[in-house]
């Protein structure tokens, strides 16, 4: 399991959170752990490690 953390972003106009990658069925893979003092943390299976470069914020 790899755990990645990262800040949310929020303002009037905008949101930013996590956009975690999709295993070959189309769900999500990965888990958002906590948020502690602003950094919200999520965790990522070993295997789909190599998918990291596929993490990415979501805005919303």
């Amino acid at each position: 399991m790899k755990i990645i953390s990262y800040k949310k972003y929020t303002d009037k106009v905008i949101s930013r959170t996590l956009e975690l990658p999709l295993d070959k069925s189309g769900n999500t893979v990965g888990t958002e752990l906590a948020t502690v003092a602003g950094v919200t943390y999520a965790s990522i299976p070993l295997v789909q490690c190599s998918q990291l470069s596929q993490v990415k914020l979501k805005h919303l």
